[in-house]
């Protein structure tokens, strides 16, 4: 039997599903390797500079009548701006750190102090203001960290009511969930920082060492909001405060709780205390994405958040 064109439809619709809950993860992997792509940015923005320079002294001296531009030959090299030594604003160290990057990228000195020159007269990358991130959050669709609280801020934001339960909420945000806190007028907590783990005894984990456990992690449905199981394991050989995470009823670990969050879960846990998960992001059943956070903490203030 031949493809019907419902059956092509059908297809056609899964793979612009995955295509749309693929950007989100997407976009996290761009705004995440910006800062380290930085250097050679930077070194290209400076080789462009120099050219550009060239060619504005070039018309300069030629005129306006037709030419073929100059390129880097030894007579050039005399008058291109250059800088001996770091940008004045940019520490020793710093500068030693981009001069080794430059040079693994096989870039040459004459490059390097072209890139020097240029960084001396750009200055110091000004960081985008709190107003300016939230502008970028909304225009790109996602939560970004310019949304949240400021860290030194968030114990403000953070409390329990008079049941003994948490006020934040877990509220979707799209491809993931966001931890909203009504007090003071409403703000956004990072997940990641240090207010909910000294506040509310709430902690964030990747699912580390999902390589290893491919199938259960393929097999699992791990998107915004889903519970997770954890499992203590004590007599594990490599981490004595191992603590796996399980898809609910599965005792096929998808992952571990990160080595610098273990011991505190496990002492919880040890104790007696039912501890669990509930996925900030993951991908869906069937997908490799490797890349699931998950909030950890009771499963009575994690019930309590999801409302």
């Amino acid at each position: 039997m031949g493809t019907s064109l419902f059956d092509v439809e059908a297809e056609t619709q899964r793979l612009l599903r995955e295509a749309d809950a693929a950007v989100p993860n997407l976009m996290r992997q761009v705004e995440g390797d910006a800062a380290g792509l930085m250097p050679e940015i930077e070194a290209e923005a400076a080789r462009f500079h120099a050219d550009l320079r060239r060619e504005m002294r070039s018309n300069d001296e030629r005129g306006p009548e037709p030419r073929v531009p100059l390129g880097l030959h030894d007579h050039d090299r005399d008058n291109l701006p250059r800088r001996e030594g770091h940008p004045s604003w940019m520490s020793p160290e710093d500068w030693e750190r981009r001069v080794a990057r430059y040079r693994e990228q096989g870039r040459t000195e004459q490059e390097i102090a072209e890139t020097s020159a240029y960084l001396e007269e750009r200055g110091p990358r000004q960081p985008r203001t709190r107003a300016e991130g939230i502008a970028r959050s909304e225009e790109i669709g996602i939560v970004t960290r310019d949304v949240f609280v400021p860290k030194d801020e968030e114990a403000r934001y953070l409390a329990r009511d008079e049941d003994g339960l948490p006020t934040v909420r877990l509220v979707d945000a799209g491809d993931r969930l966001a931890i909203w806190s009504p007090l003071e007028g409403g703000a956004l907590i990072n997940p990641k920082g240090p207010g909910l783990r000294q506040s509310l005894g709430l902690c964030t984990s990747y699912a580390r060492g999902a390589d290893h456990y491919a199938t259960a992690y393929r097999n699992a449905d791990l998107r915004q909001g889903r519970w997770i199981d954890l499992q203590r394991e004590p007599e594990n050989p490599h981490d004595r405060n191992a603590v796996a995470m399980c898809a609910p009823g599965s005792l096929a670990p998808i992952g571990y709780v990160s080595r610098g969050r273990a011991p505190a879960v496990a002492r919880r846990m040890d104790k007696g205390e039912d501890m669990a998960g509930v996925t900030i992001w993951g991908p869906s059943r069937g997908r490799d994405d490797r890349s699931t956070l998950v909030l950890i903490g009771s499963r009575t203030d994690l019930a309590a958040m999801l409302g």
